[in-house]
């Protein structure tokens, strides 16, 4: 006579799915196609009793291990010196491994990143991609017909002035990592539209038309703007900043006005902490945090950031909604989660 099987607790169904999550991940984790992480030259490792070490020698950032073995401690020590996780080191602990990619400490470990396009081709631009290829940001493609001018050649290189934007930018990009593809995409994930002075509402109307999400960047004479983060439907447009912009003003400037004025120079540090602004909001969509947190990272519709950065490198945030007088939100589509891709970093944990 069989003997009748007692139903499992739910508790320890979700006990193994946990467990399971955990090994698969782990899995993910070792088995990474191409991976060459290391921990950063110079990384202090710095024992405190038998059987405990500190990684890192900031007192902001560092990491407390226990219960680790000379074996263990000889291993990290081969990280430092530039070497990757070797399965064949007696001393290689996944755990430990595990605990010190979680916390960053590893250096050429990259993230999953949706493909972008990005229309228009400036400092600003460059800059937050050198910020974004070492943490894997692979694909994407430019679109502009404008030529380089000395400010831009202050990123790209001298030899680049006049030559087209986009084709400059493209082989400036691909001598960072021979990992880059920069070439034309047909659906990318996220469009980043970088303007000077005004908004190009035709090109974003054509991209909301299209339920295309994108980013806006305009970069004014002495500040950026970087915002808001257009999901058709859900969260403001262009057309939507420009008019609470305008109601702020008894006589508004044109943009047809402002459109032929040249591009104006910004002061540097603007420069450079847009550029990291922009990384991270690029970063907030990919659901990855690696370059610090950004506003939009708590993004919630109908509602969008709008970051500014200021001639002194000051950022400040405020929050749009749609205007009443802007039809954007007609452009309605199904709800769907608002990351392109899943969060490398919660992969990794």
């Amino acid at each position: 006579m069989r003997r009748k099987e007692r139903p499992r607790k739910l508790s320890t169904i979700f006990s193994e799915l946990f467990f399971l999550a955990f090994f698969l991940d782990t899995l993910h984790f070792v088995t990474k196609k191409g991976e060459t992480m290391h921990l950063r030259p110079g990384t202090a490792l710095l024992p405190h009793d038998t059987s405990v070490l500190q990684v890192g020698g900031d007192s902001s950032h560092h990491l407390m291990i226990e219960g680790l073995n000379p074996c263990n401690e000889q291993w990290l020590e081969t990280l430092t010196q530039g070497q990757a996780p070797d399965n064949k080191l007696p001393g290689r602990d996944l755990g430990v491994e595990k605990l010190l990619h979680t916390h960053g400490f590893f250096v050429g470990e990259s993230f999953r990143f949706p493909p972008l396009r990005f229309s228009g081709v400036d400092p600003i631009v460059i800059r937050a991609l050198e910020l974004l290829i070492p943490f894997g940001l692979r694909r994407f493609h430019f679109e502009d017909s404008g030529f380089v001018d000395s400010e831009l050649a202050d990123c790209l290189g001298l030899r680049y002035v006049g030559t087209q934007r986009a084709k400059s930018g493209k082989e400036y990009v691909e001598s960072l990592s021979p990992t880059v593809v920069c070439s034309r995409l047909e659906n990318p994930s996220l469009v980043v539209v970088s303007t000077s002075r005004v908004f190009d509402h035709m090109r974003n109307g054509q991209l909301l038309s299209e339920d295309q999400d994108h980013l806006l960047v305009c970069a004014g004479e002495q500040s950026v703007t970087i915002g808001p983060l257009v999901i058709p439907g859900r969260t403001p447009c262009s057309r939507c900043l420009t008019l609470a912009h305008n109601s702020t003003f008894s006589f508004p400037p044109s943009d047809e006005a402002l459109r032929r004025l040249a591009p104006s120079s910004l002061p540097s540090v603007t420069q450079h902490v847009s550029a990291l602004e922009l990384a991270r909001v690029i970063s907030a969509y990919a659901g990855i945090t690696t370059l610090g947190v950004s506003a939009f990272h708590s993004l919630t519709p109908p509602v969008s950031p709008i970051v500014t950065i200021g001639p002194t490198g000051s950022v400040s945030v405020r929050y749009l909604s749609p205007h009443s007088e802007c039809g954007c939100s007609g452009f309605a589509r199904p709800v769907a989660p608002l990351t392109a891709v899943p969060s490398a970093e919660a992969a990794s944990r």
